[in-house]
């Protein structure tokens, strides 16, 4: 796969680091700073994800005679990722918010029409397609799944570009539910294929999967698994909110996300809600404890919000340009604390 797609891959490698040559020109030329995150520590860990995946595909003896648009998709998923994340983030640094929610939606649309136009054409392989074990073992399987899974995959997509229509309180399950359908639908199918090749109903063959781990690769990845997953119960279940009323600016220090200040002569006036609706985080970091970031909901449209996930009132913000920032504390009272406070200071 590396020397039938040297060109690509190169090209793909130029694309993933673009972003940090973009940044410089974003700080040279406007007052906003993309950060480091996003700048360098994104395209330097995708970067590393692209040839991980690159080189598995690789090895993979069941992608020897694999299509060369398959390999393409291989190739440039990544970097087309990275790349729209990256501008997803920038937009948001200027305002522009079109490409959080209709956006992502355009971006899964592509993305499953894409796979499901190829989903048909794949050969069985271990690391691209329905990696499930009935599929994997048996090439009258792989190929009934993946010709339906296609289908599903195109469809679906087109459903999904059909939720950006939706209201927002509905939105989110719909979403959800839609991409629960299109992933599990063609597992259930593999497996009714099987029992019915268990049957004798249809030809079953079993082989031996395209590829087999190693001992140590099978570790390594148990490992890779456990840190990312003790990664996650990290980012889920911990961190804080700081909000800091200083003399001229209210500021907020959050864990694992970006700080915020806002000077007080640029409030125009300041409520304290219990029925504020969080609504859809458009873009940000979201968990059973903090919900930081852009978010939009029916009331207002976008708006920018730092609050601890259980508690029901907000300090609810409204700028003389007319913006919208959301605070909480961890309860009521915190909450109620930076509100009073907050209304001295802005007297």
């Amino acid at each position: 796969m590396f020397k039938r797609n040297k060109g690509k891959i190169i090209l793909s490698s130029f694309i993933i680091l673009l972003p940090m040559a973009l940044s410089l020109i974003v700080k040279q030329f406007t007052d906003k700073d993309p950060g480091l995150f996003f700048s360098v520590g994104m395209p330097l860990f995708s970067l590393v994800t692209q040839f991980v995946c690159i080189y598995f595909t690789d090895r993979d003896p069941g992608n020897k005679e694999q299509s060369k648009k398959a390999e393409s998709i291989i190739i440039f998923m990544v970097p087309f990722l990275s790349l729209y994340t990256f501008a997803l983030y920038v937009g948001i640094l200027f305002g522009i918010n079109f490409l959080s929610t209709k956006g992502t939606v355009l971006i899964f649309f592509v993305i499953f029409i894409l796979l499901g136009n190829q989903m048909p054409r794949l050969r069985r392989n271990s690391t691209f397609g329905i990696k499930v074990r009935w599929a994997m073992t048996d090439d009258e399987n792989w190929r009934l799944t993946h010709r339906f899974g296609g289908r599903v995959y195109v469809l679906g997509g087109v459903a999904l570009l059909l939720t950006v229509f939706l209201p927002i309180s509905i939105f989110v399950p719909f979403f959800v539910i839609l991409l629960l359908v299109i992933c599990f639908a063609p597992v259930a199918y593999s497996y009714i294929i099987y029992r019915k090749q268990k049957s004798g109903a249809i030809p079953y063959s079993p082989v031996p999967p395209s590829i087999n781990m190693s001992p140590g690769a099978k570790k390594a990845v148990i490992l890779i698994v456990v840190l990312i997953l003790a990664a996650v119960c990290v980012l889920l279940f911990t961190g804080d909110l700081e909000v800091s009323l200083g003399d001229t600016a209210l500021s907020v220090k959050a864990s694992w996300y970006e700080d915020y200040s806002l000077p007080y002569d640029s409030i125009a006036e300041i409520s304290l809600r219990d029925d504020f609706d969080a609504g859809l985080r458009t873009f940000g970091f979201g968990s059973p404890r903090l919900l930081m970031g852009n978010f939009k909901n029916d009331e207002v449209g976008n708006y920018t919000r730092y609050s601890y996930t259980d508690c029901p009132y907000t300090v609810v913000i409204t700028t003389k340009s007319g913006s919208i920032v959301a605070l909480s504390g961890k309860d009521k009272e915190e909450t109620e604390e930076i509100y009073n406070i907050l209304l001295e200071k802005i007297k």
